[in-house]
């Protein structure tokens, strides 16, 4: 295997994870939205059912991407091994895409913290006003 190998799996790859990395923020959007304004589709969500698309559908889904990103860049960082010569080309163009990959893993972290943050406070402002205190 040729450096020349290397390169179109990996930016197929590296254009796959982005793919995942964009479906998946527009859909844990929508799902952040519906807890934050506490309906959907017009629809009132009552703040039990709040807690569990948190639970079940936001967190896993975030951490899921979260660890998809930075094992697609451990993939990459040690795509350079599966050559028969490695070559500084070949090290570089992997290197490249693993730190744009966990980059992609890791900016999640902190924007994954403030969205919980939101989420948790409508939700217990939304709990409060069910209670009617």
């Amino acid at each position: 295997m040729e450096t020349k190998d290397l390169l179109l799996p990996l930016i197929a790859a590296l254009w796959g994870c982005t793919t995942l990395v964009f479906s998946a923020t527009i859909e844990l959007n929508k799902i952040r939205d519906r807890v934050i304004l506490g309906q959907d589709a017009g629809q009132p969500i009552p703040p039990e059912h709040q807690k569990h698309i948190m639970h079940n559908d936001w967190k896993p889904m975030t951490a899921c991407i979260i660890f998809v990103c930075l094992s697609f860049s451990a993939l990459a960082a040690s795509s350079p091994w599966l050559l028969t010569q490695r070559t500084l080309e070949a090290s570089l163009i992997a290197g490249g895409v693993a730190v744009f990959s966990a980059f992609m893993g890791l900016i999640w972290i902190p924007a994954a913290r403030a969205d919980w943050r939101a989420m948790n406070t409508a939700y217990e402002h939304h709990l409060a006003d069910s209670r009617g205190t």
